[in-house]
């Protein structure tokens, strides 16, 4: 079990030393992109708000052209939660304090368990042990997550600028 808990502890230092120039590297070489990807994101968004605020009462003899107005406006109100799914996850103060708050607690809760586990404080219980270390696993596999979600968010805007034409100021 020792060896098992010195490779584990050893996972989470290596995964912190590994994502925390990653993300910074990923995140400042994409901020072009996804500058551009928050722009047209937040142009989207304001489409939808103005279709949403406007009246429906344009529909109300014909129940058909209501019925598709409705599924429009719960289709339009997906794409807003997608995007603003989307926004967050491009946010890099919000993504580094996701990530690295769970891998620090991840690397607390095993030490807590390392101090649980010492025979000198004497406050071993089996129960606690057991607890701490499931802990720490969860939020080490949260924190796989979350880095998945931000190199698939940001892979995703760099893809999306890629896609769509860019038109420079001066060029024809």
């Amino acid at each position: 079990m020792e060896g098992f808990l010195d490779i584990y502890s050893r996972l989470i230092i290596a995964f912190i030393s590994f994502t925390a120039p990653l993300i910074t590297f990923l995140l400042s070489v994409t901020s072009n992109d996804i500058l551009k990807f928050k722009q047209k994101s937040l142009e989207k968004k304001r489409q939808i708000l103005k279709v949403l605020e406007m009246p429906n009462t344009l529909y109300n003899n014909d129940n058909a052209a209501l019925k598709l107005y409705n599924e429009n406006i719960k289709k339009l109100m997906a794409d807003d939660t997608l995007l603003t799914k989307k926004l967050n996850l491009l946010n890099p103060k919000r993504q580094i304090l996701r990530l690295f708050i769970s891998l620090l607690f991840s690397l607390g809760f095993l030490m807590i368990y390392k101090i649980v586990k010492d025979k000198s404080f004497c406050i071993y219980s089996h129960w606690l042990a057991v607890t701490l270390l499931v802990m720490s696993l969860v939020c080490l596999i949260f924190s796989l997550f979350v880095f998945q979600q931000v190199a698939w968010a940001t892979i995703d805007a760099k893809t999306d600028s890629l896609a769509s034409p860019t038109v420079t100021l001066g060029s024809e």
